[in-house]
């Protein structure tokens, strides 16, 4: 250990046993690792800090059977490295409150070790649920008000209740949050462990005095998946984290059918067997896309009666926010409960039905609208287009040319193609970025696929969303559907977006037919990687980064490869205004910038009577 380090340790435990009044032993290296956060050499205030608290923590919790606890977790619990985490907020909460209150002093040092951690957060924002966590406890610590979803919130508020209670006492309510948010229903055989190695501690052999065996990757890879389950914005599929060229251990890369049941169990079954996937995975993974898979669902399904007594009820008498992430029958005694994300999109939904409630007449009047123009245009190209010949179907309208004009093409054959046929894919960017215009974004939807389906021109919605090398696809509404078009308004914006792999994936499997045309309109924001998102774990690899230009380049070739295929492409914008120049290098000319519903309703006419009159 260099002498630098050697020094800072032996100061470390001089500050942790004045304050703990204990000179014995350490502290067990299991407890300390739930409060590493920053490098190995930290700033000097937040040195003094993190060990002031430390040996607070120490003076009042009982060490063994805290460290079993945590031990427990990490060894039995598939989701223990997320939920060890957790648990710093209410030590955290209670021994630094009480070693300001003995020690004035470290204050300063709490502020400035949390306005620290804020300011990180100003540059980077938060990655997963985790950070979400920590910068509102430390935007409490500061006497700020958090601004996070109430179900965060209302998780926060839970954990750091338990900041007062002695150790048994904790141990029982850290088991009752992951309970009651979480699915963690331990086995009989976890039961017994738990009582064996925490309830029991003094007669506990632990084989393991130290937590270095569990390496960050393997933390990262638990959190990956499982607070995911809980939150918005979860990991991207490609690193920012430098391994020097080096290749990852095997350790640090999810096995791909556990990310798989992931997926499924997050965003629903799939819908395509397995050789109809491997067909258009061949297809479309290829390139910068090489290593990526994708998964085609129709999601949960939500009971509409259901959302609709939920709309009336918020009308009639306003329920606090968070009660509205639950299912009322699933959540009734013995019954079991939505898992976070489900609530998540339950309530996504309830949103994006309450808007179209509250701009009802807006939104019927651009339905209206762009319903009568399209009608129009359909009904013109078809008395154009006809083709009239001296045999077949009589045309009444025109049959007074046979005795005035000696013209006897008065009868066409119904048995040819029709023209003005379109088909239309839409294409919805569902990426965390999305989150603050998801009821504006699932409007533009709605509206779109009311009046396609009022003029019976054939369809198909989907959005899309990525994580850990997956592409979920969401089907809202197929070609041949005749499904509710309100299914729409179950958009849900989560995660992060690979647009190139997205076209890729919605290209080749398109429906072709005849002399039809396809039109492929997608609701983006500009940004084809959404890097808001922080934490990456799947590819350490910077040559197979998906980011900022060569996204850019990617996503715009893909559109002039479909637009080669015959197939019209149009970008509407939907995003900032500080994004609008990547999605031009994108869509080009084929870009339409919409910040209202009536302006919406008359440009996305004019687009598609334009390719309507290109079926002549």
């Amino acid at each position: 250990m260099p002498r630098l380090e050697e020094d800072r340790a032996r100061r470390a435990l001089n500050v942790q046993w004045n304050l703990a009044e204990d000179y014995t032993r350490p502290l067990p290296r299991r407890v300390q690792k739930i409060f590493d956060r920053d490098r190995p050499l930290p700033p000097e205030d937040h040195f003094f800090y993190q060990n002031g608290l430390l040996g607070i923590l120490q003076a009042h919790h009982d060490m063994d059977r805290l460290s079993a606890y945590v031990s427990y977790l990490m060894e039995e619990v598939s989701e223990g490295g997320v939920f060890v985490r957790m648990m710093a907020y209410p030590l955290e909460k209670g021994a630094g409150e009480r070693l300001v209150a003995s020690r004035p002093v470290f204050e300063h040092y709490r502020r400035r070790y949390w306005q620290d951690r804020l300011d990180q957060f100003r540059r980077i924002a938060p990655a997963d649920e985790i950070e979400l966590l920590d910068m509102a406890h430390g935007q409490r610590v500061l006497g700020q008000v958090p601004k996070i979803n109430p179900l965060t919130l209302r998780l926060l508020n839970d954990l750091e209740s338990l900041s007062d209670l002695s150790t048994p006492d904790f141990i029982e309510g850290m088991q009752k949050i992951l309970k009651t948010n979480f699915h963690f229903n331990p086995t009989l055989k976890q039961k017994d462990k738990l009582k064996e190695k925490v309830l029991a501690p003094e007669k506990a052999n632990h084989k393991r005095e130290s937590l270095d065996f569990i390496t960050d990757e393997e933390v990262f890879r638990q959190m990956n998946v499982v607070s995911a389950e809980f939150n918005e914005n979860i990991f991207l599929d490609q690193s920012e984290k430098s391994y020097d060229g080096k290749d990852p251990s095997s350790s640090s890369v999810q096995p791909k059918s556990e990310v798989r049941r992931f997926m499924e169990k997050n965003y629903g079954p799939p819908i395509l067997d397995p050789r109809e996937e491997a067909h258009i995975l061949k297809e479309a993974a290829q390139g910068i896309h090489k290593d990526q898979h994708f998964l085609m669902t129709r999601g949960f399904s939500f009971d509409s009666q259901e959302i609709r007594e939920a709309l009336d009820q918020m009308e009639e008498d306003p329920v606090p926010e968070e009660s509205l992430y639950w299912h009322p029958e699933l959540n009734k005694e013995g019954g079991d409960s939505l898992s976070y994300r489900q609530r998540l999109m339950r309530r996504a939904r309830i949103d994006n039905e309450a808007y179209i409630r509250n701009n009802h007449r807006q939104v019927h009047r651009a339905i209206t609208i762009l319903t009568e123009k399209l009608r129009s245009a359909i009904k013109d190209e078809v008395a154009q287009g006809t083709i009239y010949e001296d045999h077949g179907r009589l045309d009444g309208a025109i049959v007074w040319r046979t005795p005035v004009l000696s013209d006897n093409k008065v009868f066409f054959n119904p048995s040819q193609d029709e023209p003005g046929e379109l088909i239309v894919d839409i294409l919805l960017d569902s990426s965390a970025s999305q989150l603050d215009r998801k009821e504006r974004v699932a409007t533009q939807a709605y509206i779109l696929v009311q009046a396609l389906q009022r003029v019976k021109i054939p369809f198909r919605v989907t959005s899309f969303q990525s994580q850990q090398g997956y592409t979920i696809l969401k089907l809202f509404h197929d070609y041949g559907d005749r499904t509710d078009p309100h299914e729409v308004l179950s958009y849900f914006p989560d995660a992060a977006n690979r647009d190139g792999f997205a076209l890729r994936l919605v290209k080749a499997g398109m429906m072709r037919r005849g002399q039809a045309k396809n039109v492929l309109i997608v609701l983006s924001d500009g940004k084809p990687l959404d890097q808001r998102v922080g934490i990456n774990v799947h590819s350490f690899d910077p040559r197979k980064s998906y980011k900022e230009e060569r996204a850019i380049q990617d996503s715009a070739e893909q559109v002039r490869l479909i637009r080669a295929d015959r197939v019209a492409v149009f970008g509407l914008f939907t995003g900032l205004e500080e994004d609008l120049a990547a999605a031009k290098k994108i869509y080009g000319h084929g870009l339409a910038y919409i910040k209202d519903i009536d302006r919406f309703a008359e440009i996305v006419a004019g687009l598609l009577q334009d390719q309507i009159r290109e079926l002549r």
